[in-house]
């Protein structure tokens, strides 16, 4: 929120030279007291830091399908819907 540098400033030298005193600063800047210690523990803005490196997804191979899975999918398009087999019952082999 308080990336301006010239606010940032603003703001430690009126509280370090002691022309404001901290609980005024939050008050008149309308900041919370940790931003307020931030903004005295560093001259400049820290700016935006990832704590890690963020993971990207990776496309798994695509795995090809057995003649038997080819003929069972088939078959469920061939019957009603009543008469398909749950997919607990059906068991897909993986090559």
């Amino acid at each position: 929120m308080y990336a301006e540098i010239e606010l940032w400033s603003e703001i430690r030298r009126r509280v370090l030279t002691g022309e404001m005193s901290k609980r005024e600063a939050c008050g008149v800047y309308e900041i919370h007291w940790a931003t307020l210690k931030k903004i005295l523990a560093h001259e400049e803005p820290p700016g935006y830091r990832r704590s890690r490196i963020p993971r990207r997804p990776t496309v798994e191979p695509v795995l090809p399908i057995s003649a038997s899975t080819a003929s069972t999918v088939m078959m469920w398009f061939m019957v009603g819907p009543s008469q398909r087999d749950s997919g607990s019952k059906v068991s897909f082999e993986v090559p």
